[in-house]
């Protein structure tokens, strides 16, 4: 069992003020429902609670002219193609700068 919760956040001046108490209950059930799981994966459907990483806003692919927006917020490639051009050029450039040392 865990202990009653308190939750401050900073107000105007920057001085700390308590905005709830999530009971001791409430606080055991969300600390034990991640228990074994995959936290960058799972869903989270149990416990109402939202993370940064699900539900993130698309983005781009980082990989130079590709235009695909990417929905999983834990990539940054779109593709596997674009994975091995982005390496390539990466090998090149490591080959370059030891070829300058």
């Amino acid at each position: 069992m865990i202990h009653d919760v308190k939750v401050f956040k900073p107000n105007e001046n920057g001085e700390l003020v308590q905005t709830e108490i999530i009971p001791g209950k409430e606080a055991t059930i969300l600390h034990w429902s991640t228990f074994r799981s995959d936290t960058n994966r799972s869903a989270y459907k149990k416990t109402a609670v939202k993370y940064h990483r699900i539900g993130g806003p698309s983005k781009k692919c980082i990989e130079e002219d590709c235009d695909v927006m990417i929905e999983d917020a834990r990539r940054k490639i779109c593709s596997i193609a674009c994975k091995t051009r982005r390496l390539n050029r990466q090998r090149q450039a490591s080959k370059i700068n030891r070829k300058e040392k």
